[in-house]
């Protein structure tokens, strides 16, 4: 099951490049001489407000940075979201190693827990 941080890199990539600024978030900017830089600036603000928009407050304030550009904060993005799978995995494991039927309400919520566990 693909958890939900992984979906939202997912649907965001998806979303910039549907909006043909995908080069905001893999490209570093062009340098301040280019003659596109200043639009190009413009650009990635708008991209920098899509990506703060769509952040609960406690992420947004983990990648929050004065001066930063989209790609900045793509990378810190992903290294929050994509970047702690191992220990993502040994909690899981020791939650599926622990549950018991005994401690469940029901059979129902037994067989869902797993489930909302890998959510």
């Amino acid at each position: 099951m693909i958890r939900r941080r992984s979906v939202w890199v997912k649907l965001f990539q998806l979303h910039a490049r549907g909006c043909e600024v995908l080069d905001h978030i893999h490209e570093k900017r062009p340098p301040k001489d280019d003659p596109t830089y200043e639009q190009w600036m413009k650009i990635d603000a708008l991209v920098l407000q899509w990506i703060y928009g769509t952040l609960s407050e406690d992420y947004l304030l983990g990648v929050l940075e004065a001066e930063s550009t989209a790609l900045e904060v793509w990378d810190r993005v992903k290294t929050i979201f994509l970047n702690n799978k191992g220990p993502r995995c040994v909690a899981l494991q020791q939650n599926f190693i622990n549950l018991k039927l005994s401690a469940m309400p029901s059979v129902e919520a037994y067989c869902l827990t797993p489930r909302d566990l890998a959510a």
